[in-house]
Order: structure tokens, then C-alpha cells, then sequence
């Protein structure tokens, strides 16, 4: 079963539908029917891809393939063909729907919603585990044994902006977290059949993982999530996070869009209203 509706990715001349329990599915971009199943190795079929790779400025594509407490990693040329898959053990076993990359760095955030079982649907594949705390994995790109673990506090999220290294070797990007995974959980399926229990949004908060395994949290109360950043410049620093907002009313999904400067800690949001 792979559902594919989570993000699409233009390829060559196909469009593929991601969905982080299966693999691509592949469309023809110009009329967008389906293709079919899209194996990336003849050894690899149907093996996991994330709804949210990673591109670099020079096109290459990076994502993540898991399934429980290993992970192949995917790099891809700009046009889908294979370049390498790296099989890697993780610390967790957690739910991953999102990577922060630099351009030396792939930066995994092992949050403590666990799985401990394969059942349908695929949420009900995991179990909330605070008591483990979040733990952050960064490998080496040119070489995958070179590996990193960062510790921080219990947190759920599903996406990530892009990441930098700052000249002492510290590595920042953003995120959008909440304190538990009851989204995941219950308040993404109820709202499918018009349900929804008030809750806030996902909130802000940037990360510093520095040299010496210290890992920090900058934190804000500004509503917050898909934080997008322009793929040309991937890897680079940057001072604002664009990302969609709310109106503060706790309820379902977004329906505003707003810029946050790091530096002045001033914010702007545009409401489209509840409608939209």
C-alpha cells in the first residue's frame, strides 16, 4: 500500500509522488498519468523514499529510505539516475518525514515517536516515547560511517528548513515543533472527516548543533510550518524563515503565509483568512 500523496518532485521528464513509507510513484509530466512504481536499483525495488528530499544547488538529490532502525540513504543526479544507496544504523527507531542537509552534512532528527510494529495504517506503526528524548544524527555525505549524535529534549515535527555550517563548525536550521505527536496521532485523520479538537500549531524554533555535542533550541511562540527555502541556495546562511502561518485561533491547518528575521526577531504574516 503506498498512499503517494504527500509531495510531488519533477524528475527528468517525470513528475514523482512521495509518500515516506513507499517508493516514488512515477508520472508522466506532461499529462500526469501514472507510470508505475519507480525502482532505483535492480536490487532496491520497492524500497522507501522520503516525501521530502533534498536538493543541491548542482542538482544532486538526496533523501532517506527507513524502516525501523536502519535507513539506506539515496543520492540521485539531477536526472534520477542512482548515484549511491548507503545502508546506516540510526540510534532510534523514530518517524522520520523530513532532513536538514548542508553541503557537506545530512542532518537526521530522531524524535521519540517510535516504531515498534508494522500495522495499517502506518501511524498506528508507532508509539509516543518522550522518556528518550530527541536525539540528532549528522553524517559525513563522502563518507556515511562518519556519524554524530546530538541530544535534546522531547519534541515532535514533520518538516525542516534547509541547514548551514557557520565558520566554527557549528551546524543551524530551522524547524517547526510541537510537544507531542497527537497530530499524528489523532487530529490529522479526524479533521478527513470534519473533526477537529483545538490545539495549538507547531511553533518556531531554530537549532545550533556545535562542535564540541552541545545542541540547543532557540525557541519562539510564532505559529509555524513548511518552512521553504529557495533550493539555488541550499547550504548557504540565511536570515529569514518563510513559512505558512495560522491566526492564532487553534484551528485546523493554515491559512496565513509570514517571514521571520533571526537577527531582529521581528516577524510579518499575511492572513488570507479562514477560507483559504
Amino acid at each position: 500500500v503506498n498512499a503517494a500523496n504527500i509531495s510531488v518532485m519533477p524528475v527528468g521528464d517525470e513528475v514523482w509522488a512521495l509518500w515516506e513509507a513507499g517508493s516514488p510513484i512515477a508520472l508522466n509530466a506532461a499529462d500526469l498519468s501514472t507510470k508505475g512504481i519507480k525502482t532505483l536499483g535492480p536490487d532496491l525495488a520497492h524500497m522507501p523514499f522520503l516525501a521530502h528530499p533534498r536538493r543541491e544547488p548542482g542538482g544532486d538529490i538526496w533523501s532517506l529510505g527507513l524502516n525501523g532502525s536502519k535507513a539506506i540513504v539515496w543520492r540521485l543526479g539531477r536526472d534520477g539516475a542512482l548515484k549511491s544507496a548507503g545502508m546506516v544504523d540510526l540510534p532510534a527507531a523514530s518517524y522520520v518525514h523530513d532532513f536538514s542537509a548542508t553541503g557537506r552534512h545530512l542532518i537526521l532528527i530522531l524524535q521519540p515517536w517510535i516504531q515498534d510494529r508494522m500495522v495499517t495504517p502506518y501511524a498506528d506503526s508507532f508509539s509516543w516515547k518522550p522518556e528518550l528524548g530527541t536525539k540528532v544524527l549528522v553524517l559525513d555525505k563522502s563518507d556515511l560511517t562518519k556519524r554524530r549524535i546530538y541530544e535534546l529534549p522531547a519534541f515532535f515535527a514533520f518538516h525542516y528548513g534547509s541547514a548551514w555550517e557557520e565558520s566554527d563548525g557549528t551546524l543551524r536550521f530551522d524547524g517547526c515543533l510541537s510537544p507531542d505527536a497527537s497530530f499524528a496521532t489523532t487530529n490529522g485523520r479526524n479533521v478527513m472527516k470534519g473533526v477537529w479538537t483545538p490545539e495549538p500549531s507547531p511553533r518556531l524554533a531554530m537549532f545550533a548543533l556545535r562542535p564540541d555535542g552541545r545542541a540547543t533550541l532557540e525557541r519562539t511562540q510564532i505559529a509555524a510550518e513548511f518552512p521553504r527555502t529557495d533550493g539555488r541556495f541550499g547550504g548557504k546562511a540565511r536570515r529569514y524563515t518563510v513559512h505558512a502561518t495560522d491566526a492564532g485561533e487553534g484551528g485546523p491547518l493554515f491559512h496565513g503565509y509570514a517571514t521571520h528575521d533571526w537577527k531582529t526577531g521581528k516577524s510579518d504574516a499575511f492572513d488570507f483568512g479562514g477560507s483559504h
